[in-house]
């Protein structure tokens, strides 16, 4: 594909690798890919594979055990979709680290990014499963529901 001038799709392609390899438990392999997908992300300047490619490495980093580095990489895809104004990508990085929170039991930080995963809801379809992931997650008060359904709150 590179040799065809397709080097964007190659690195789409890597990180799909690396979460495949991720699913399987082999880690290093997964994390050469999606390594390999930010290089090549980054060499075409691709931007939204650049941020897929940060989203794996974080979901790496949590499999070997570094909350830390996770953040950091959602933080930097947070931060490039942000470029890119791509609500779904600023979503999607912004949960990771929303259920990063709740399972180190930050609930400051939670909340806080429970209210910017709220604001984004209206942008989004409501089946977009990175949504029904989020409404799964917030608490089922009655104050959390309402919340959830209707934002401008």
């Amino acid at each position: 594909l590179e040799k065809h001038g397709a080097v964007h799709e190659v690195a789409s392609l890597y990180v799909y690798l690396s979460e495949c390899y991720l699913e399987l438990g082999r880690l290093s392999a997964a994390r050469k890919a999606a390594e390999s997908a930010l290089r090549r992300a980054n060499d075409s300047n691709n931007l939204r594979a650049t941020i897929r490619s940060r989203i794996a490495l974080g979901r790496l980093e949590v499999a070997e055990h570094r909350p830390d580095a996770a953040d950091a990489q959602w933080r930097e895809a947070r931060g490039l979709a942000d470029k890119a104004s791509d609500v779904a990508l600023q979503f999607e990085a912004e949960l990771l680290r929303y259920r990063l929170a709740l399972r180190a039991y930050k609930r400051a930080t939670a909340r806080s990014i429970e209210k910017r995963l709220i604001r984004w809801i209206p942008a989004l379809p409501p089946n977009f499963p990175v949504v029904v992931e989020f409404k799964e997650l917030v608490p089922t008060s009655k104050s959390a529901s309402r919340r959830v359904s209707s934002p401008q709150q």
